[in-house]
Formats: C-alpha cells, sequence, structure tokens
C-alpha cells in the first residue's frame, strides 16, 4: 500500500471519531459556558465557606436567587480579571434575583484577598473563602478558575472550567434568560 492511501484512511478516521465524539456530547457549549440541566448532590451544597469574619456558610439558594458561584485565587493569573468582571455583573444585576459568590481559594489569606478587593476597587462582591478547598472538591472541580450557575432549586444551570468573559452581551443575555420569572 502507499502511504498517502494509508495517511488517508488514517484522516478519514480521525474526522468520523470527532464526528462522533461531538454528537455524543449532550451538553450545549456558548460562549464560554456549558449549559446544563444537572442535580448535583445535597452534601456539595451543605458544605461550608467562610465569610470575610471566618463565620460558616452554605450555599442557600431558598429565597428565589440565582447564584453565580465562582471559585479563584489571587495567587491564579487568570483568575483576576475576571474577579473584576464579576463586580461589573453583580453591579449590573444588583437589581435582579442574582447573586455573585466569588469564594477564594487562597489559604488563609483574608487579608490579602481584602487588599486585592481594595486594589481593585471591587465594590459589589462580598469576601468569602474556602481555604481548605472543600466546597470547591464538592462541585468536583479540579483547577482554577470554575464557575457553577445554580437555579432556586440548589440544580446546576450552567458551569464553566476556566475563565469565562463576562463582559460579554451573550453570557449576560444567557444570565438574564436563567432568572426567575415574576
Amino acid at each position: 500500500m502507499n502511504i498517502k492511501y494509508i495517511l488517508g484512511i488514517a484522516l478519514w478516521i480521525a474526522i468520523i471519531a470527532c464526528a462522533i465524539e461531538a454528537n455524543a456530547t449532550k451538553a450545549q457549549y456558548y460562549s464560554d459556558l456549558t449549559l446544563t440541566n444537572q442535580e448535583i448532590s445535597s452534601e456539595a451544597l451543605s458544605i461550608p465557606f467562610l465569610d470575610e469574619k471566618g463565620e460558616p456558610l452554605i450555599l442557600d439558594n431558598s429565597d428565589g436567587t440565582i447564584r453565580i458561584v465562582h471559585f479563584w485565587a489571587t495567587w491564579c493569573s487568570d483568575c483576576l480579571g475576571e474577579i473584576t468582571a464579576l463586580d461589573r455583573l453583580q453591579h449590573h444585576f444588583r437589581k435582579q434575583p442574582l447573586q455573585v459568590i466569588a469564594i477564594s481559594e487562597d489559604f488563609k489569606a483574608t487579608e490579602t484577598v481584602r487588599e486585592f478587593y481594595s486594589k481593585e476597587g471591587i465594590k459589589n462582591l462580598t469576601l468569602y473563602m474556602d481555604d481548605r478547598m472543600k466546597l470547591l472538591e464538592g462541585f468536583k472541580f479540579t483547577s482554577l478558575p470554575s464557575t457553577v450557575i445554580l437555579d432556586v432549586s440548589g440544580n446546576i444551570l450552567a458551569f464553566a472550567i476556566g475563565p469565562v468573559d463576562w463582559d460579554n452581551m451573550q453570557i449576560r443575555d444567557t444570565i438574564k434568560q436563567m432568572l426567575p420569572r415574576s
């Protein structure tokens, strides 16, 4: 057999394999957010994280608010620009039932995060920490930044692994469509 024939067959096999894999994926990809309708374990929702005073909190969606839960750290270069964009996003949706919960994965670094917020002019986000990465692990994320959007029942509407352009109008329109209708 000649080499061109073998390479041609290998190329067709690769193309078919990619097409099969693309069709097998049920999630819809949309501008860096993967839209889904997925339940998560109640255990993940009950894993505590900390407010800036060190008081434990859990994710509570009983007030009818959509939650954008974003995991980040000051040592993560991909995370830093996203925090300022999430601050703008929270400001943009300030009159809507939406809360951005940016949870720092910095280890025992309340002051580091507070200084970062001050330096970057973060005014619309509350300081939260998960200094043992338990909540991050509860959502089965293994890298930063990672984000999950929860509906009013605590189900996952969308998630992203890696940075998202939160200033993108398509992303904002998608989030607006996720908000509960009154």
